[in-house]
């Protein structure tokens, strides 16, 4: 086995890739921080002929729904074009591909969502993420679909709640809150969904002849609020700045779990309360003593 990931020095590659490395599981790196650029087909064509990729996970994209909407011709060259360009030499290798899509692509559909909802995306990243589902539906057989909810967890994102938040306590300035504080998440913590990105892989050690789509999120289902209150109960004099809610942004979205946890035992264990405040310690340790 070996697996080419896309993107490996994000948020989540960083994550996986060091749980390869656990399982001694060989992968090669390929991330626009080493000028390594998905829309380049020159560069991409040279790693795959080096290579025998047994499976690609394609984690390299824009991400970001409310900066979608104000820079939306990165996210289609990137998000269309350059998994365009990553799908054509995995179909050349007959590699197992992985694409991890996002629960943007169901909208606003009544929660929890199932992998069979329609797409009904609602904003320019999610309107990207249901093009390349749709590309890889119509196009390459031996791939799988992942649709992960609101991922957190060590060293996240910085345009989410839990490191932006945590990054503007440490610069003394209020956290910015949108809407009233009841929209409602169904956290995914990145270790959780790292197994089951493992157990998709170990699922498909052959060539497959269906596209297949899992949900993999979290079992709790947390509201803006409930997030607000930790901090409240972390932070001491924590100062807000309420904001409307941007256009594009989802009331309400989380996961049916069920086609997961029979097909690859997930199991999300990981308790959201606990394992915030544990971060958030961590964080803001400096701050607290």
């Amino acid at each position: 086995m070996k697996i080419l990931v896309t993107g490996h020095k994000g948020f989540i590659g960083s994550h996986l890739t060091r749980a390869l490395n656990n399982k001694k599981i060989e992968w090669i790196g390929y991330d626009l921080k080493d000028n390594h650029d998905i829309r380049d087909k020159d560069i991409l064509k040279k790693i795959f002929q080096e290579h025998d990729f047994t499976h690609v996970i394609h984690l390299a994209a824009i991400a970001g729904v409310r900066e979608s909407q104000r820079n939306p011709e990165k996210y289609i060259t990137t998000n269309i074009n350059g998994l365009y360009n990553v799908l054509e030499e995995t179909r050349n290798k007959n590699a197992h591909f992985i694409f991890f899509s996002s629960s943007s692509v169901v909208g606003e559909q009544p929660s929890p969502n199932k992998e069979t909802d329609p797409l009904s995306p609602e904003s320019i990243y999610g309107i990207t993420k249901a093009t390349g589902e749709q590309i890889i539906s119509k196009s390459y057989e031996n791939s799988t679909i992942v649709r992960p909810f609101t991922v957190y967890g060590e060293n996240g994102r910085i345009d989410q709640i839990l490191y932006k938040w945590i990054n503007q306590v440490k610069e003394n300035k209020p956290i910015t809150v949108y809407g009233d504080g009841t929209t409602k998440r169904g956290y995914t913590y990145v270790g959780d969904l790292v197994d089951g990105v493992i157990s998709i892989v170990n699922k498909n050690q052959k060539p497959r002849p269906q596209v297949d789509i899992f949900n993999l999120g979290g079992k709790e289902i947390i509201s803006l609020n409930d997030v607000i209150d930790i901090f409240k109960k972390t932070v001491p004099n924590l100062k807000i700045d309420q904001q409307d809610l941007p256009r594009g942004d989802i009331k309400e979205n989380w996961a049916d779990l069920t086609k997961a946890e029979k097909e690859l035992n997930y199991k999300p264990n990981t308790v959201f309360k606990e394992k915030i405040i544990e971060i958030i310690k961590k964080e803001l340790d400096d701050l607290n003593q």
